[in-house]
């Protein structure tokens, strides 16, 4: 009798019960390579005792199958614990703000623009022999530089635009003009309020003699801490530029112009750079009696004018890299003009579902962005437990500043009572020196 020989057969299909094991050993190499995750896989079913591990061809099948397939991975900005209180916190205050508050908001930002660069995925279609051709490869340049670009808009009306240019000597010193002009007419007044405050200092000393203060007293100093106007950047964008080439001839006026839309009182917002941060630029916006809205740090989602930058920036490079600075700068002012309102409306009616992802997600970002929310909203005793997770962690950093502060004063203490001892010392050494051994013990 001829017995039939073995064949092949059907291609192994990973069984029901060996499922939860590639799973897992998915779970755990998330960013593995095909062949790391084979060899995973078969050495987890080893240690487990399983006959036969899947081939490779059986497992991409599988991954197939369950919908998963090898992707980039997602970019978003890293959030210490500080910075997801505060996100929590923002999220929380304004969960029951409807769009028509959000359309009191006036959105503004800076994105850089670099000379030769351009994004989006792109395509060619070619045979296997045309890899090198002039249309089938992007060219790379190197030392091109960039400018930053800025924008704001509310939710009727789309604001201007500027291109920063690079600060020529004419500028400096025209900016240095200005400052030497503030900083002469508000000395005086600035010296006159220091001196008022020490004259009250004293008077509180002179009730308590253990208040007198020893060795050198404080002198007068006009400095940045004193009011003084300074500008400590080594380029770039900083606190006068934003103040005299965007804040106050274009994003104020603006605001001015627009503040009896029907959405109400528009509030400007702003990130927390340093040009935006600045005392004296807070210090206009307090005169100019316009609401700010105070925005946490690394939250870039829940902003409306960060996805427009996306589009403008595939939308400038649509027919390839711009090398010329003079065309980019004006390639990106004519597509800020011609962006349709609409587009930037859809980016502000977003937002409300962005702020209840976060405060779900306990100030996180782990969401995408304009996507659905649940349907249920957060109940009152979930609002309350976050709410108190916030205080306990503020009260958390507060006891721990106030430690940091108390370890400070005790070593100022120690190093003044070594401070004296050393000079008791040294005055004793000449009179006693048995007596001055003594102190040197101590």
């Amino acid at each position: 009798m001829v017995a039939n020989k073995a064949r092949s057969g059907r291609k192994r299909i990973i069984q029901d019960r060996e499922h939860a094991v590639v799973q897992q050993v998915l779970d755990q190499q998330r960013q593995a390579a095909v062949r790391e995750l084979v060899d995973c896989i078969a050495a987890r079913f080893t240690a487990l005792g399983l006959p036969h591990p899947p081939a490779k061809t059986a497992i991409l099948a599988w991954l197939k199958r369950n919908g998963y397939r090898k992707c980039k991975l997602t970019t978003k900005p890293g959030l210490n614990q500080a910075q997801k209180v505060a996100r929590l916190e923002f999220a929380l205050q304004r969960l029951e703000w409807s769009l028509e508050d959000w359309k009191r908001i006036v959105w503004s930002d800076e994105t850089s623009c670099t000379l030769g660069g351009y994004r989006g995925k792109r395509g060619v279609w070619r045979k296997p022999s045309e890899r090198n051709k002039h249309f089938a490869v992007r060219s790379r340049w190197k030392g091109f530089s960039q400018f930053m670009f800025w924008g704001c808009f509310s939710y009727y009306h789309k604001g201007p635009s500027h291109c920063w240019k690079q600060e020529n000597p004419e500028m400096k010193h025209y900016y240095a003009n200005l400052m030497d002009k503030y900083n002469e007419e508000h000395e005086p007044a600035q010296r006159a309020l220091w001196e008022a405050q020490r004259e009250l200092c004293n008077i509180h000393i002179d009730a308590d003699d253990r208040a007198k203060p020893r060795g050198r007293q404080p002198t007068w100093k006009w400095n940045a801490a004193s009011g003084k106007q300074v500008r400590t950047s080594k380029g770039g964008i900083d606190w006068m530029r934003y103040q005299q080439e965007v804040l106050l001839p274009k994003f104020l006026p603006f605001l001015r112009q627009h503040q009896s839309d029907p959405s109400g009182a528009l509030i400007a917002q702003e990130d927390n750079a340093p040009a935006h941060a600045s005392r004296w630029n807070r210090e206009i916006w307090k005169q100019a009696g316009i609401e700010i809205l105070e925005w946490p740090a690394n939250s870039p989602d829940l902003s409306a004018i960060e996805p427009p930058w996306f589009i403008l920036k595939v939308q400038t490079t649509a027919r390839g890299p711009i090398t010329s600075d003079v065309v980019l700068r004006r390639t990106w002012t004519s597509h800020w003009s011609k962006l349709p309102q609409s587009t930037l409306q859809c980016f502000v009616k977003r937002i409300p579902g962005n702020i209840e992802w976060v405060a779900r997600l306990w100030g996180g970002n782990d969401y995408t962005e304009g996507s659905k929310p649940p349907a249920a909203k957060l109940t009152p005793a979930e609002i309350h437990q976050r709410w108190d997770y916030i205080h306990e962690f503020k009260e958390k950093q507060r006891r721990e500043r106030e430690l940091k502060e108390q370890a400070r004063r005790e070593a100022r203490k120690t190093r003044s009572k070594t401070s004296r001892i050393v000079v008791n010392a040294a005055d004793l050494a000449q009179e006693d020196p048995l007596q001055a051994a003594q102190w040197e013990d101590l």
